[in-house]
């Protein structure tokens, strides 16, 4: 069992699974909460259709009010023993938006169902650190498809710096490591969680990493990781690169997994002004279909 600068999950361990199927039934579901000012929303539950199973999750927010909508949960639903079906999505206002509207969208990955699929939950500290880490592993013998993350405590004050799905030494992902850091210095303890979805070990299953561009201070960026050709979306991820004191002022507004499954769309904005350079990068993770 690894960790990462957090408290990992605890798993069942079974035994290894021969490869299961390529990826095939690939359906995005999509769905947005009402556009009003309201200071914290859900997104109706993102339901994968009759007979298919979520493996993997995406958001994106609309809003009039800039950069100071943070999201603080992206959950796939399902339990260590039920193959996840949808996913939660929900979001918060930094500060007051002085009545702007906006809203948020959830966005669930689904498929025919694969072999060996669960869901497995790891927790970072629950303390007043101004950072955190949480690393959730799949069992033995299985892979990532998706991921997701959910902050506790502390609402529109905590930033995810970035979600990562971690390889293995075959270099397919195993695993998701959930980087949390205060936008504000935070008093109260609050925690972060990761959540992984996991399945048998699917043909050709890769991590994709688009590196965005490093130089420059603008306020927003964009980063587009695609699949290479015969490969489909599974599962999102990204990551920022900034320098201390700025890992806190950087608001990852989508993680939008396009509707063909060639690709996923990360967006990024600046809550305070950045002076320095800063890189937002773009993770794919991609299986034959």
């Amino acid at each position: 069992m690894s960790v990462v600068g957090g408290v990992a999950a605890t798993a069942l361990v079974v035994a290894s699974a021969p490869a299961s199927a390529a990826v095939t039934g690939f359906r995005v579901v999509t769905t947005s909460s009402v556009a009003d000012s309201a200071d914290f929303k859900t997104a109706p539950d993102a339901a994968c259709p009759s007979g298919k199973r979520l493996i993997g999750t995406g958001y994106s927010t609309t809003t009039t009010a800039g950069n100071e909508i943070v999201v603080d949960e992206v959950i796939p639903l399902g339990s260590p023993d039920a193959a996840p079906t949808s996913a939660r999505v929900g979001a918060v206002e930094a500060d007051a938006t002085t009545g702007q509207d906006w809203s948020v969208s959830a966005s669930a990955i689904c498929s025919d169902p694969l072999p060996g699929l669960q869901r497995v939950v790891a927790n970072s500290a629950f303390d007043s650190d101004a950072s955190k880490v949480a690393y959730a592993e799949c069992p033995a013998g299985k892979q990532l498809t998706g991921t997701g993350y959910s902050v506790n405590g502390s609402a529109g004050e905590i930033v995810i710096r970035s979600v990562r799905p971690e390889v293995g030494p075959s270099w397919a992902p195993i695993g998701v490591s959930v980087h949390a850091w205060e936008s504000d210095t935070v008093l109260a303890s609050w925690s972060v969680q990761a959540f992984a979805v996991c399945a048998n070990p699917l043909p050709g299953l890769e991590r994709v990493v688009a590196q965005g561009l490093s130089t420059g201070s603008a306020q927003v960026k964009s980063t587009v990781a695609v699949c290479p050709a015969g490969k489909i979306l599974t599962g999102t991820g990204y990551e920022t690169h900034t320098s201390h004191p700025f890992d806190g002022e950087l608001t990852i507004d989508r993680v939008r997994p396009a509707s063909t499954g060639t690709s996923v769309d990360v967006h990024a904005v600046e809550e305070d002004p950045i002076i320095r350079n800063w890189r937002l990068d773009a993770i794919a993770i991609c299986a034959d279909q």
